[in-house]
């Protein structure tokens, strides 16, 4: 969930207006209405919500295969007990290549099907250097863990995956909080939040 904090001014007497959609569907708290310094007879009202987040941006489907999760001694055991260490089987060269080809295939099949899985276009606008560098240090520490199989290396790679998920919400967080701080109009304010909760997903945020 994406937590967000949202203010504008409010006259008394002015009518609030809200949505029948799902997406609007959210639980507000902590709401304050604050005087301001000036002269205007405007109220700030401030208010947190926290609300699901869809898939915000855009995505494509692509196919590959698991490499990395290959049991290789399985696989190992596999091309021995096949047909290409049958010398009976080899007539011709072409006949070779066709043997290698099917049973490797087949045996790829077995250990690492095809699978479909989503990524994203673009890369989002608020990724920085420390986010990348969390994901680098996560991403190592998976590697480590499944080659090592220690429990020192497993909580090594525990402690980064909380480390990078709180670099990367906190990154998050700060760059839309400012994005609302320096809002110059309402559209502006509008525009954020309704990024923020994909109701207009053919919109690039800058």
């Amino acid at each position: 969930s994406s937590g967000i904090n949202a203010e504008w001014p409010l006259r008394p007497g002015d009518l609030v207006l809200t949505r029948s959609h799902d997406c609007d569907a959210i639980n507000i708290s902590n709401t304050e209405v604050h005087s301001t310094a000036t002269s205007s007879d405007h109220f700030l009202i401030k208010f947190s919500c926290t609300f699901s987040h869809e898939l915000g941006q855009q995505r494509i489907l692509k196919t590959g295969r698991c490499i990395k999760h290959i049991d290789i001694s399985s696989f190992k055991e596999d091309i021995s007990n096949s047909a290409l260490n049958n010398p009976e089987e080899y007539f011709n060269c072409d006949n070779a290549v066709n043997l290698y080809n099917s049973v490797l295939q087949s045996l790829l099949d077995k250990h690492a099907p095809l699978q479909e899985f989503s990524v994203s276009v673009n890369q989002s606008v608020w990724i920085d250097s420390n986010c990348q560098e969390a994901k680098r240090k996560r991403r190592k520490a998976e590697r480590d863990s499944r080659r090592l199989k220690t429990l020192e290396s497993k909580a090594v790679y525990n402690r980064l995956c909380k480390d990078s998920s709180i670099v990367i919400n906190q990154t998050r967080d700060n760059y839309y909080k400012r994005k609302l701080e320096i809002a110059e109009t309402k559209k502006d304010v509008y525009r954020t939040v309704n990024y923020l909760m994909d109701r207009d997903l053919s919109k690039t945020m800058m």
